[in-house]
Parts: C-alpha cells; structure tokens; sequence
C-alpha cells in the first residue's frame, strides 16, 4: 500500500519525467559546463582557486554519490578527498574530455568501487562482514516534496529494478546528471541510459497506481 506523502503522485512523476527530458540535452549547452570547463583550466595551471571552487561545488554530491558504494559517510568523504587530491596531483596532464562533472563521478566512482573491495576485505579478515543498506537517495531539485519521506519511498520501490536501472536512474534524477553523462560514468551507451531510467520511472507510476507521464 503506497504510504500517504504531502505531495502528489502525479506531481511527483511529473518531475521525474521532466529531469529525464532535461537529461537529454548534452551537458556542453548548460551554463555550468563553461563555469566547470574555466575551473577545470585554472587547476591544469596550477590555481589552487580552481580546485577550492571545484571541491566546494562538488565535494558534497560526490560523497554522497560515494556513499552507494562504501561503508559511511567518513569513507565517502575519504574516496573524494582522494580524487580532489589525484585530480591535483596529475594537473600537468589533465585531459578532460567531455563534462567536468561526469570526469570527477567517474573518477569517484571507481575509486569508491576500489574502496569497497578493500572494506570487505578486510571485514572477511576481521570476520564480521557488515550489511548495511545504501543510503536512501537524495533529490535536491524537489523543494516542495517531503524530502525525507520521498527518498524512502522511492529507495524501497526500486529494490524490484535491477541495480544497473536503479543507480542510473538516482544518477539521472538525484544528481542531475545528462543522459550522455551517465553513459560516459557507467561506460554504456546512450541509448541504454535513457531506456533504464524510463524502465525505473514506470515502475515508480505502476506503484502509484499512475499512468506514466
């Protein structure tokens, strides 16, 4: 039985449809792809004002995103220390290809994925695996939307997608992120970003009882 929120089903939906519509367009026609492209250009000069604007743009939404994949928020917040720290290591020979947010969630993820095996590891050494549910998913765009209510509903709803449908779709919606982006972090085409978001948000209108948007 769907729990009783103070938005509307319908509302709700809506917004999901229209974040998928927005990820369609290509990240290079938004204003914040020439703000990052600028930051992305003072690091690889070795401006340390570049890597400030760039960590306190995206330092939180990286660790949350980190947060899928690792034990806690003190290890998220480890995985993007150590991309910020990578990312200034090697400013000599950035080649950033594509949107800047998509090179640092691809850079977190993978680095997220590395810390994950190295936490069960050890916990199969320690001998006390821990199974902790991922966080619920944030949505940051839905300012009128009980927020708390809302990640819940929707993190237990798309436990029946399958977790490649799942993750690009809080990719897609709760981090803003373009279709092509998405691709380009999951390695996968286009075509398969679009498909499996639209899979999760019918799945998300049949639990409402809704017609899909």
């Amino acid at each position: 039985m769907t729990a009783a929120f103070s938005f509307s089903p319908h509302t709700f939906l809506a917004a999901v449809s229209d974040a998928g519509s927005r990820a369609a367009v290509p990240h290079g026609e938004r204003d914040t792809d020439v703000r990052d492209r600028t930051l992305i250009i003072q690091v690889a000069r070795g401006e340390v004002e570049g890597l400030s604007a760039l960590m306190s743009l995206y330092a939180g939404r990286l660790a949350q995103f980190a947060e899928s994949f690792v034990d806690g928020r003190d290890a998220a917040d480890d995985v993007v220390q150590e991309v910020f720290v990578w990312l200034w290591e090697r400013r000599d020979t950035l080649d950033v290809h594509g949107s800047v947010a998509s090179y640092l969630y691809k850079a977190t993820r993978n680095r997220a994925l590395n810390a994950s095996r190295s936490q069960r590891s050890h916990e199969r050494l320690a001998g006390h695996i821990a199974a902790e549910p991922p966080p619920a998913p944030r949505n940051e765009g839905a300012d009128r939307l009980d927020a708390d209510a809302l990640r819940i509903e929707v993190h237990d709803i798309l436990q029946i997608v399958p977790a490649r449908c799942r993750e690009i779709f809080l990719l897609v919606w709760g981090r803003d992120l373009s279709y092509a982006e998405v691709a380009d972090i999951l390695s996968v085409n286009v075509r398969t970003v679009q498909n499996q978001y639209y899979r999760a948000v019918a799945a998300l209108a049949r639990h409402f009882g809704v017609d899909t948007p």
